[in-house]
């Protein structure tokens, strides 16, 4: 006995009545199965296409900029560890984050990066997420946003450099009054 592997080969056996009731159960009209493309397959290709257009600008952006840390050297607000970090009189810290958590771990991961460069107490120190200010911007992009899963990987450099810049800070606040070189 043959079987074809063809679907469309086995609807096509069928008396024209048949095929017409299989087609409507499916949701298909006689000119929509003839037709080259079907109207799903339409349909998603049309949202793709528009998506692809969507997005193309945000992405032509972020590929405009040589690297993430060539982008934080332009921005001058996003290196200020005056926004990002202040430090308590008991000596607690409290990191801004310029991103959402959204399950990755951001809320904990960003200001672990920043503690470990300021070698800060981890018992000490807390977040907050930052407001609409334009030191609040992701570097590379020059706009207040979150997504892709990316968080950690695109603002680590930043972090990292202003928990070093921060403990520069320190150290030459601390250097002064004492008389030592920082």
């Amino acid at each position: 006995m043959y079987i074809p592997t063809n679907p469309a080969s086995l609807t096509n056996q069928l008396p024209k009545g048949l095929q017409s009731r299989l087609r409507k159960a499916q949701g298909t009209t006689q000119a929509e199965a003839t037709a080259g493309v079907p109207r799903r397959s339409f349909l998603k290709l049309a949202s793709a296409s528009g998506f692809s257009l969507g997005i193309f600008p945000v992405l032509a952006q972020a590929q405009s900029a040589a690297s993430p840390t060539a982008a934080a050297s332009s921005l001058k607000p996003t290196q200020q560890p005056s926004a990002f970090v202040s430090i308590a009189r008991d000596g607690a810290v409290m990191v801004t984050i310029n991103r959402l958590d959204f399950g990755q771990g951001v809320q904990t991961g960003l200001p672990m990066i920043l503690a470990e460069e300021l070698d800060a107490d981890w018992a000490m120190v807390h977040s907050q997420h930052g407001n609409a200010d334009a030191a609040y911007v992701d570097p590379a992009m020059g706009i207040h946003i979150t997504g892709g899963s990316g968080s950690i990987k695109n603002s680590y450099t930043q972090y990292r450099e202003l928990g070093a810049r921060t403990r520069a800070m320190l150290v030459s606040a601390a250097a002064a009054p004492w008389g030592v070189p920082a």
